[in-house]
């Protein structure tokens, strides 16, 4: 994947990682405090945040979350800094689904989508008020509801 992306017109990929390492490693500070991306003082990664707890990101996707980090990211100004570092963040952690079935990975990402990410989404996601009243976000089941009438039965 990082090797299709990256093409010999960029320059030498030594010289790229160089450069990425470089400008990651000032702003080291900023990514901690703001981010929980560590950097160490030699430029190694150092920690990740923990985005939704038990939800490891695909670890196969990091050299491309470091490229993009510092390449993607509007450095220049405060808002599209975070905007975009954030966006980044999200982009390494998206989970996406397996394109074959025959993947064993499928079943991994149908657990995971189960047992982790759904519960979450169930309990913390509080649309805003602008969704559902477009029609973006509906209701369509209330639990305690359901119970109701079932206990008629």
């Amino acid at each position: 994947w990082y090797q299709r992306r990256v093409r010999e017109d960029h320059g030498p990929r030594e010289e790229l990682a160089e450069l990425a390492v470089r400008l990651l490693t000032r702003k080291r500070d900023m990514l901690s405090d703001y981010f929980s991306v560590e950097i160490s003082e030699d430029g190694f990664l150092t920690g990740l945040p923990v985005v939704l707890e038990g939800y490891p990101p695909l670890l196969e996707r990091l050299p491309m979350f470091i490229l993009r980090l510092s390449t993607e990211v509007e450095w220049d100004t405060e808002k599209a800094c975070f905007d975009t570092l954030a966006r980044e963040i999200a982009r390494f952690y998206t989970l996406t689904e397996p394109s074959m079935e025959g993947d064993p990975n499928v079943r991994n990402w149908k657990v995971t989508l189960e047992s982790v990410l759904w519960p979450q989404v169930r309990t913390a996601l509080i649309p805003d008020e602008s969704v559902t009243c477009d029609g973006t976000v509906l209701q369509i089941a209330d639990l305690h509801d359901l119970y109701r009438v079932f206990e008629r039965c």
